[in-house]
């Protein structure tokens, strides 16, 4: 599964900090500070659009917010305008490799795999030690049925971080897919064990418990897969929500 708070939560900050020199407008950078939090720690996803909307308005050609709008926009649910977001972003800094694997991870979620693994494959051209963009590959190439080639992106995530749960997560179902049983197992209890430490540091973020809920159920522990998706659905996870109702 995707990585957007993991990795995001910390490039975002790092984006603010390089706004903060490149960009003349100190409102516009107050504008994305303000949203950043309202996005990510409040979950106020509306509220943290109308900041960067502001920001935009101040600074026309402000890529970063641009990016964290399009980034909101995703967490949303808004994928199509995350994409437009993502496109603007590129347009103003096409050399941004965050924002090739945002508007991929869009693309992804709107079932677009194919276009997405372009995406993926430019922000690793662009970047390529950014270690959750091969997991992200990697999870568009399982919808694709590309299992071999899925389990060598997150051996090459997994090699630049060993503890990234979503490439071990990631790697498990392209094990199972493959028949390796065992190794899928292996993968999906890895994923567990680092799941907890990213929720023991940033216990707010939903994802992490939805994709570990998802892993539980892989392993048939239904009743914490069941407390984890609850907790996700909880803190904003759409795609937890869409699950609990289908397996109840």
């Amino acid at each position: 599964m995707k990585k957007p708070l993991v990795g995001i939560i910390s490039v975002l900050i790092i984006l603010l900090l390089m706004c903060a020199f490149a960009c003349n407008d100190s409102k516009s950078v107050a504008y994305l500070n303000s949203g950043i939090i309202k996005g990510d720690d409040l979950r106020d996803y509306s509220g943290a659009i109308k900041d960067f909307n502001r920001a935009i308005e101040l600074s026309a050609k402000y890529a970063f917010a641009y990016f964290c709008r399009g980034t909101v926009k995703g967490w949303s649910g808004d994928h199509t305008g995350a994409i437009q977001d993502f496109n603007t972003a590129i347009e103003l800094k096409p050399k941004d490799a965050t924002a090739y694997n945002g508007r991929g991870a869009s693309k992804y979620f709107l079932k677009d795999y194919s276009a997405a693994i372009k995406d993926y494959n430019k922000a690793i051209e662009l970047d390529p030690k950014t270690e959750y963009v091969y997991s992200n590959r990697c999870e568009a190439k399982n919808e694709l049925k590309d299992y071999s080639e899925a389990i060598k992106d997150c051996n090459t995530a997994i090699i630049m971080d060993s503890q990234d749960a979503y490439a071990y997560f990631n790697r498990g179902l392209a094990q199972s897919k493959l028949g390796h049983n065992d190794e899928s197992i292996k993968d999906y209890k890895k994923a567990i064990q680092y799941l907890n430490t990213i929720i023991a540091t940033f216990p707010r973020d939903a994802y992490a418990y939805y994709i570990k809920g998802l892993a539980n159920i892989k392993l048939k522990n239904k009743d914490l897969a069941l407390k984890d998706l609850n907790q996700a659905a909880s803190l904003g996870c759409l795609p937890a929500r869409e699950y609990i109702k289908a397996i109840k």
